[in-house]
């Protein structure tokens, strides 16, 4: 069971279509005793006004109305015109000491509740994003600014680092993500290659995902969004001088085919990125729907074996710890 993730740009998509979140919420809510399914809010930073507030009432009041079970976090008071209906408040998830699993990826806007934000504030596992100058909330210490945390921004930016090699040394460049999902913290990284003149391939099974990304890329140059798995994918061979796999290597179904064809695809000077997540226990992802489950929890050096087995070479590894027990890792190779 993974959680629902609602992105703030696409809130009156998600309130036309208020079914389809509910048929997914109600797969996993089979069993009253189960906890409720969760629901996080990406906001963008453009969409940090009491409209998106008002949006974000309305679609909660649809899911009361359909009678469904579930858990906000985090409850963002500052986006409401101020007190909670005790309906809402009952639905506010309360955060224990564990971290839950959301609040660490790229791009996630989170409130500052609590002193383990703080320490992750101070230890600089999160990035300052905003803090609120005139908020009524930030004066009583409700709220006591928002951030960001990146999952793990030093992997974050030794990603950036990989790829703008690429870019600096070749006069165009294709590159093809794999399983891309919606991921706000990689539309910089979008950007910053439209705006070089790479051709960007956009790859997910998911048509609501390719959907909402053609809404939220409209205009930009060079990008194609290609609904289908990397498996099943039919491109041009040696078209890619990167290929990226963004915690998509537990996705991947037939990883024989997968990586088959991500050979036949790089260019025989092309690199493959794989950023992935420790996940050895597949926690809440064993039955999941076709999209979000994991097919394996491989270790990193499983991962690295795997590759080997494969016949890639590997080029540079770098590692760093976004939690206590997860260890997030970036693995460069190529043919």
């Amino acid at each position: 069971m993974s959680d629902i993730i609602i992105h703030s740009p696409f809130l009156n998509y998600y309130l036309k279509h208020v079914s389809l979140i509910v048929q997914k919420i109600n797969v996993s809510n089979t069993h009253i005793n189960y906890p409720p399914r969760r629901i996080h809010f990406f906001i963008d930073p453009n969409n940090l006004q009491q409209t998106t507030g008002r949006q974000i009432n309305r679609f909660v009041y649809q899911l009361i109305k359909h009678k469904i079970r579930f858990a906000i976090y985090p409850p963002p008071p500052c986006l409401f015109s101020g007190k909670f209906p005790k309906i809402l408040r009952d639905k506010f998830y309360k955060p224990v000491l564990k971290l839950p699993l959301m609040f660490l990826n790229e791009g996630f806007i989170k409130y500052v509740f609590s002193k383990e934000d703080k320490l992750c504030i101070n230890n600089k596992a999160a990035k300052i994003f905003s803090e609120c100058i005139n908020c009524k909330y930030k004066r009583i210490k409700i709220c006591r600014g928002i951030f960001k945390i990146s999952g793990s921004w030093k992997c974050f930016e030794k990603l950036y680092e990989w790829i703008n090699q690429e870019l600096n040394n070749k006069q165009r460049v294709n590159l093809l993500d794999v399983g891309c999902g919606f991921n706000q913290g990689y539309f910089s990284l979008y950007n910053n290659l439209s705006n070089k003149g790479a051709n960007l391939y956009l790859l997910d099974p998911d048509e609501s995902i390719i959907k909402i990304l053609k809404e939220r890329m409209r205009g930009k140059l060079n990008t194609y969004f290609i609904q289908d798995t990397i498996e099943n994918i039919v491109l041009e061979n040696k078209k890619f001088d990167i290929i990226l796999l963004s915690e998509t290597y537990y996705h991947l179904q037939n990883i024989k085919k997968a990586f088959n064809n991500i050979r036949n695809l790089l260019k025989n000077d092309g690199i493959l990125i794989i950023k992935n997540i420790e996940d050895p226990e597949g926690l809440n992802h064993e039955n999941g729907d076709k999209f979000h489950r994991h097919f394996r929890h491989d270790n990193l050096c499983k991962i690295i074996s795997t590759l080997k087995k494969y016949k890639f070479i590997i080029m540079e590894v770098f590692t760093d710890k976004i939690a206590i027990d997860q260890l997030l890792a970036l693995i460069k190779v190529k043919k």
